[in-house]
């Protein structure tokens, strides 16, 4: 039998222990080779060449654009120089609960009585105009008359003949009517008040 040839003695016996060296087992010499891969070109990320802007030949001039047309102007109305405080003021109407009424010289002329007195035969159809709400801005005085307490009160008389009804259920529901907050006529205040004057007087007795 043949001996491999991974092995190595000094004697080809191997039946004789003369001391010799045990036999080694040789492994055949190898190397590691690396894999070698293939050569990529690698992208370079170049950036595009920066290019200097060239000065221009010219000067750049900037022009400001107007509007052909112009602004429209607002209008301006002259203020008046008189302070309200310091401006004359005249009491008109009768006190109520001590309160006064002013107004301005120029609203005496709308203040004061009319000159054509209405007739009689006109009474009663603003009577009626007036309790059908068919105009809400009449007032609870006959047509020419001022708004005061005495007046006020005699429009009421007529309509509790015509109504048929007590004085007292009329002036309360002509409270909740002439309130400031429901009825926003120049005169509500002044009514509610002489109204209000009535109601506490109607009480009373």
């Amino acid at each position: 039998m043949s001996q491999s040839q991974d092995y190595e003695s000094s004697s080809e016996d191997e039946s004789t222990a003369n001391g010799l060296p045990r036999p080694f087992y040789l492994r055949p010499y190898t190397r590691h080779h690396r894999v070698k891969k293939p050569d990529v070109a690698k992208q370079s990320t170049k950036h595009p060449p920066v290019t200097k802007c060239s000065k221009p030949s010219k000067p750049l001039i900037y022009e400001r654009v107007t509007n052909k047309q112009g602004r429209t102007r607002r209008k301006s109305f002259p203020r008046s120089n008189l302070d309200p405080t310091q401006e004359r003021l005249f009491e008109y109407g009768e006190p109520i609960n001590g309160y006064k009424f002013l107004t301005t010289p120029d609203n005496i002329p709308l203040l004061q009585p009319r000159q054509s007195v209405s007739s009689p035969a006109q009474e009663p159809s603003y009577l009626l105009k007036y309790w059908n709400s068919v105009d809400l801005k009449l007032l609870p005085v006959d047509p020419g008359n001022q708004i005061n307490k005495n007046n006020v009160y005699s429009f009421y008389q007529k309509s509790c003949d015509l109504l048929k009804q007590d004085m007292r259920k009329i002036i309360k529901r002509e409270r909740i009517r002439w309130h400031p907050d429901r009825m926003h006529l120049p005169e509500a205040t002044q009514i509610f008040q002489i109204i209000n004057d009535l109601w506490e007087s109607l009480q009373e007795v």
